[in-house]
């Protein structure tokens, strides 16, 4: 199946709705608003990472499979240009995967696609309907101050020899990848919503109806 000429695929993309943008920005809890408000089909992109990571094959995904042997040092004690670079990598690698689960779905402009692995520069070649597509960036005093409430990050940087600086990489890197997909999305007419401390998240559920054009709420 090539995903630029297949017809499901794209009838499907140009009715969908796609939420992407970087980690920390509260997209997940945007989409289940969403989906259970407007009775949208829901796929989480991140909920599938663990099932693409077995699909992998060395010769076709080796970055997936390299990724697979890493642990948690290897991984977050890199520099933060290095870990961008792998990550584009990785989720370049990956986004066929994301397609053929999507062409299960009916192209009925009820679905609704959430996840930081779909970027930008992805989405060229399917005739997508700009006002359904939206990327939501964290300023990088948000994006540190949430991360440092998620109990689940402690024993990944409790496994690095420098948790501190195995910190301070993890946030470069997403800055990064945050400051990357406002700038592909800029120059690919999508829009972009920052997210700080200052709007409260039914504030940002309303910005994202209106653009979407769920105005009857």
């Amino acid at each position: 199946m090539d995903p630029k000429t297949d017809a499901h695929l794209q009838e499907l993309l140009s009715n969908a709705y796609i939420l992407g943008g970087a980690p920390c920005s509260g997209k997940s809890t945007l989409a289940q608003m969403l989906a259970e408000r407007r009775g949208l089909a829901y796929y989480q992109v991140d909920d599938h990472q663990e099932e693409h990571l077995q699909r992998a094959r060395p010769q076709t995904q080796p970055v997936m499979c390299e990724y697979r042997r890493r642990d948690w040092n290897n991984i977050w004690m890199r520099p933060a240009e290095a870990l961008l670079s792998d990550l584009l990598a990785f989720d370049t690698e990956r986004f066929p995967f994301i397609l053929q689960d999507l062409a299960g779905h009916e192209a009925d402009g009820s679905l609704l696609v959430e996840g930081a692995a779909v970027w930008p520069k992805f989405l060229d070649g399917f005739p997508l309907a700009r006002s359904h597509v939206i990327f939501m960036v964290p300023t990088p005093e948000f994006q540190t101050a949430h991360y440092q409430q998620r109990p689940w990050i402690r024993p990944i940087l409790e496994a690095c020899t420098d948790p501190r600086q195995a910190f301070e990489h993890w946030m470069k890197r997403d800055e990064l990848f945050g400051a990357a997909v406002a700038s592909q999305a800029a120059t690919r007419g999508f829009t972009t919503i920052w997210v700080g401390g200052d709007t409260s998240v039914d504030q940002l559920y309303g910005q994202i109806c209106i653009q979407f054009g769920f105005t009857d709420e």
